[in-house]
């Protein structure tokens, strides 16, 4: 075999070799790109169920500072006409 063949071949493998690698990495980059994008998903509604809870939260706090329960709430409003009406 030549000397020159032998270099290209040589080249050639190391080519290959830094392909695979890069290929493995890249794998495994786009698996964990896949499982942050998992992660976040879920936090997003997770804070999404949090935001709807405090808001809930805040509610009843304004509610009790004015002294009524929301049954009390209720009983404030002017009451609809009858149907007949």
């Amino acid at each position: 075999m030549p000397a020159e063949h032998d270099g290209t071949h040589r080249i050639w493998e190391t080519v290959q070799a830094r392909l695979d690698a890069l290929e493995t990495q890249a794998s495994f980059q786009e698996e964990l790109l896949n499982t942050l994008n998992d992660q976040v998903s879920h936090q997003q509604l997770a804070m999404g169920r949090l935001w709807d809870a405090n808001r809930l939260l805040q509610d009843q706090l304004r509610s009790l500072q004015r002294g009524n329960t929301p049954q009390e709430e209720n009983l404030n409003e002017p009451e609809p006409p009858p149907p007949h009406y």
